[in-house]
């Protein structure tokens, strides 16, 4: 080799010394960017145990709302019950929560997508016993069905698949509608001193005695007789001849159909003044309809009531006033029927 040649890779060697450095340098840089990139949450936004909660408290604005267990049944509070299923559906839509990739993580942020904590749009608080499990805090919606939110204590901040409208505060939103039913198989109706009772198994249908005929065929009974009577005259029991007005099991379907609106928010107008006669019933007066249902767990003492077109219903073991459809009305109202059965 010639002593030029060796001077030119001489000189070479600290150039591609340069180049190799250079090139390490930016493997290693990569190599930490890579890997110092934040990855996706995937861990619950709440970890909660649904069988220990119970209570589930909502917050929106100046209202708030109490879900309560007790002796295994959720609550309004301490007094109504509720559609449990609704609520175990939110608790599981919630248990799912997934964080994904956090949208933001400064305080400026939480107030600007209304999850912080002095400023949110809804906030679910989880206790079980005097022990808080889990709070979210729900605030804007970048998307249809998405929602930011975060939880307390933390600062990242999520976009995930959540109605916010589903946190209401509105005790008619988590109502058991179906209260008003009566427990249990009912076997008599007793409306102003007239009463009809199942025999065998069977409402009165036709004539009395059509039904006791019936219900002697089913059961082998020689003498089964349906009773369709006035209290203090049971002669009325055993007029065969008579057709009854009153379809006694079609007003035990509507009993058992029962589904209120929600709660009445004019409960003290329905109280005074009253009448009982549809003839007497003006714009100032309430009409009141009052019959007895006979269960086989008990006795429960029934008002329907009208006024100005608008229709409620009361129980008298229940504290409360609830709202009516017109067609729930009607179907109860004939209840006065059996007056003239």
């Amino acid at each position: 080799m010639t002593t030029s040649k060796i001077t030119k890779i001489s000189k070479k060697i600290p150039w591609l010394a340069g180049v190799f450095g250079a090139q390490l340098v930016l493997a290693v840089v990569l190599f930490n960017v890579q890997h110092r990139q934040p990855t996706a949450n995937n861990e619950p936004l709440l970890t909660f145990n649904k069988a220990t909660v119970d209570t589930v408290e909502i917050t929106s604005g100046e209202e708030k709302i109490e879900l309560r267990k007790k002796d295994g049944q959720w609550r309004i509070g301490d007094s109504l019950p509720i559609a449990e299923t609704r609520l175990n559906d939110l608790l599981k839509e919630v248990e799912g929560l997934r964080g994904g990739w956090a949208v933001a993580k400064t305080g400026d942020a939480a107030k600007r997508f209304e999850v912080a904590d002095d400023k949110f749009k809804r906030k679910l608080r989880l206790l079980s016993g005097d022990k808080e499990v889990g709070v979210l805090l729900v605030g804007t919606s970048p998307s249809f069905r998405q929602t930011h939110v975060r939880k307390q204590g933390d600062a990242n901040i999520y976009s995930v698949k959540f109605d916010e409208f589903s946190l209401t505060t509105e005790q008619d939103s988590w109502l058991d509608t179906e209260l008003m039913r009566p427990a249990g198989e009912i076997t008599a109706v007793q409306f102003d001193g007239h009463k009809v009772e199942k025999v065998a198994g069977h409402w009165p249908a036709k004539t009395p005695d059509s039904v006791a005929g019936d219900a002697t065929k089913e059961e082998g009974a020689a003498s089964a007789e349906a009773v369709v009577a006035t209290e203090g005259n049971a002669d009325n029991a055993a007029e065969g001849d008579k057709t009854l007005k009153f379809d006694s099991a079609a007003f035990a379907k509507a009993l058992g159909d029962i589904t209120v609106l929600g709660i009445a928010k004019n409960q003290a107008d329905l109280d005074a003044p009253v009448t009982q006669d549809v003839n007497a019933q003006d714009e100032n007066k309430v009409l009141k309809i009052e019959w007895t249902v006979t269960t086989d767990k008990g006795e429960f003492s029934y008002q329907l009531l009208s006024k100005n077109e608008q229709y409620y219903i009361r129980r008298s073991d229940i504290n409360e006033t609830f709202r009516l459809s017109k067609s729930q009305y009607d179907a109860l109202a004939k209840v006065q029927d059996l007056r003239q059965s």
